[in-house]
């Protein structure tokens, strides 16, 4: 709740709670219109699947939703978030009024850290090399302009 709390984005979809539960973290997030783009991978090649339908966009609709993602990291990344177990699982759209919806940051970490877990969450095909290494320095991509 700290990173929805310390930055206002039109593509941040709104954390109401935080529910602990014997299985582990319940989040009730606002209801927001629009499709869960990551999909199972038994289901990423059909067709009628978000993530099918997302790709097959327009290249300007797909640059305007990447300027989406974009502009809010870097926003964070300023305010000092390091982005953790970020994928496609964290994008709604909303293919009527195309527009992109970011929610689940809630492993998001404030400041650098050191991996002290190993393999951290997250999709693999989404993640740096950093965030399987034990002992690593884990910080953001803000300073390499």
């Amino acid at each position: 709740m700290q990173l929805t709390q310390s930055l206002s984005h039109p593509a941040l979809c709104q954390l109401y709670q935080v529910i602990e539960s014997p299985l582990g973290p319940l989040l009730v997030y606002e209801w927001i219109d629009g499709e869960l783009i990551g999909v199972p991978r038994a289901q990423r090649a059909d067709p009628a699947s978000a993530y099918q339908r997302f790709r097959a966009l327009p290249v300007p609709t797909l640059l305007h939703a990447l300027d989406t993602i974009f502009d809010l990291h870097a926003k964070l990344a300023a305010l000092g978030w390091i982005a953790v177990d970020f994928y496609d699982g964290c994008l709604l759209y909303d293919f009527q009024r195309h527009t992109l919806r970011i929610m689940d940051l809630d492993t998001y970490h404030q400041g650098p850290f050191v991996n002290e877990m190993g393999r951290m969450f997250g999709s693999s095909r989404f993640m740096a090399p950093e965030e399987f290494q034990l002992g690593a320095p884990i910080n953001t991509f803000a300073n390499w302009a």
